[in-house]
This record gives C-alpha cells, structure tokens and sequence, in this order.
C-alpha cells in the first residue's frame, strides 16, 4: 500500500509460495506424527537459533520438484484472493494481473536462471564457470519435471 513501486510479479508470485512450501517439506522431523507440519520449537531452533533441533530426523521421501510444485499449486489454490500485480507509480494504487495458468515448474526454473543471469551481465572466467556449474546443479532438482536445462 504505500510503496509506490511494489512489483509483484508473477514469477515473484509463485516463487513465494514455492518458498513457503519448501519450509514446510524440509523442515519437518521425518518421525512427525502431523506430516508437512512445522512445530514452532523446530521453527525456533531452525531459524532463530540456526541448528537442527534434538531428536531431529529427516523426511523418509526426497524433496522433488514435481512435488514441490504440487504442492505448490494447492498452496495457491486455497488463496484465490491473492494474485500477482503492481502499483502503478502512486501509493496504494495496486493493479491485479490474474493469473491465466497454474504453477509451471519449468517456467519457474527458467525465469529463476534468466534472472541470475540477469544479475552478473557480461559475466568470464571463473565466475562464469562457477555460474554454470551451480545452475547445473540447480536444474538437477528438475529433472523430474522433464525440463530443458538452459544453458548460458
């Protein structure tokens, strides 16, 4: 409401859920009787104190993307109400942009790359070499989804 620049952009959109959902699928004690349920003392020592919590066990399945992404889209689903959208330049002057698709998780890691790549602009040498093999290793978590890797 009062920044007259506030962008909320539909790959800033379903990268916040995507965001809420991965806390919830990994920071869950695997022996939890309540599955994708984080309890406040686990959200505390994670996040306020920064280390794993006692007794702590991971979860029995793999994080993916594909399920990731499912989830993800119930998320969304539950909260019609909020959509992506921008302030026009003037406080409080906020202009919707519906959403026309769900949750596309090739479309997220593409955007997620193109806009790495946006933030090192002519970028060489060993920096160049060390952004191509992270983004390597970012799209390994999409395999799954069938995406194309891109390249830079």
């Amino acid at each position: 409401m009062t920044n007259p620049n506030f962008n909320y952009s539909s790959t800033r959109y379903f990268a916040a859920y995507t965001e809420a959902v991965f806390t919830y699928m990994l920071f869950v004690d695997g022996l939890s009787q309540y599955p994708r349920r984080l309890d406040m003392d686990a959200a505390r020592s994670f996040f306020q104190f920064g280390k794993m919590p006692s007794g702590f066990h991971r979860a029995s399945q793999p994080l993916s993307s594909v399920g990731n992404a499912k989830e993800s889209d119930e998320l969304i689903t539950s909260r019609p109400d909020i959509t992506p959208g921008y302030n026009n330049g003037k406080v409080n002057s906020f202009i919707a942009q519906p959403l026309t698709a769900s949750f596309d998780t090739c479309h997220a890691y593409e955007a997620f790359v193109e806009l790495v790549v946006q933030l090192y602009p002519n970028t060489t040498g060993d920096l160049l070499n060390a952004l191509k093999t992270n983004l390597h290793y970012f799209y390994e978590g999409f395999t799954a989804a069938n995406c194309t890797e891109v390249l830079i």
